[in-house]
This record gives C-alpha cells, sequence and structure tokens, in this order.
C-alpha cells in the first residue's frame, strides 16, 4: 500500500475505481479537519456514491479500504448513523460532481438530525436529565 498520502493521492486513487463514475461526493471529516488531530489519529473519508444497495455499498467500501493505509477510515454516507452524517458535513468537500445536490442532502441529513434529537438525547441521557432543557 502506500506510506503516506496527501489529498492529491486520495482523489487519484478513486479515480481509478472502476465505479469513481458513480461518486457522487467525498469528504474528509473527523479530526482532521477540526485541528484535534493527533499523531495517533486516524484519517476519515466519506464516500457518497449513487447506489441504493447496500450490500454494495458494503462491498464497494471494502474494496476502497484496501486501497488505503490502516491509518485512513473509509466510511459510505448511507451506511453511518445519522448523528455522524451530521458531523461529516463540517467536514471538507475534497470531490463533488453536483454541490447543490451535496447542499440538498447536508440539508435534509441537519432536518432529520433536529427531528431526532429530542428521542436521540431522551436515549443518551434519560427523561429525568432533559426535562426542562432546551433540545
Amino acid at each position: 500500500m502506500y506510506k503516506s498520502m496527501n489529498m492529491d493521492n486520495i482523489l487519484d486513487q478513486i479515480e481509478l475505481l472502476p465505479i469513481f463514475d458513480k461518486l457522487t461526493f467525498l469528504y474528509l471529516f473527523g479530526s482532521s479537519c477540526n485541528g484535534k488531530a493527533t499523531k495517533r489519529s486516524d484519517i476519515d473519508l466519506c464516500f457518497y456514491y449513487d447506489i441504493k444497495d447496500k450490500k454494495k455499498l458494503y462491498k464497494l467500501m471494502f474494496k476502497i479500504t484496501a486501497l488505503f493505509p490502516d491509518k485512513y477510515d473509509i466510511q459510505m454516507f448511507q451506511l453511518l448513523p445519522l448523528y455522524i452524517k451530521k458531523e461529516v458535513f463540517k467536514g471538507e468537500l475534497l470531490y463533488s460532481i453536483d454541490k447543490k445536490y451535496v447542499h440538498d442532502i447536508a440539508r435534509k441529513t441537519i432536518e432529520e438530525y433536529d427531528d431526532f434529537k429530542p428521542r436521540y438525547k431522551y436515549i443518551l441521557y434519560g427523561k429525568n436529565k432533559i426535562e426542562g432543557a432546551i433540545l
């Protein structure tokens, strides 16, 4: 594999994939983007492919993972939990075929998260801890 990769190397590798034409967008997210990365931090990449079948997405994720060193954490957007999907959009957009589409997905994700947030907080903290709290 590769000893080190920069963003150009990442995009070069992605362009070699036979299914590159279905890649809708790619984000770098997590500690690599928020200034909290350490030497031990991984590099989080999130792919959004125009593929509906989750089994195909998992297979593709494993193929892409094999292209990168272990330091890279490869994720498929559609397979992530909602609260992590929201975090992806705080990262850096590395590739997009249509920025309006990315914006639409981000808006829908944030709306879904906002709708789910009270239930999520209830699951995390229980009813007693969130009564009277601003959600």
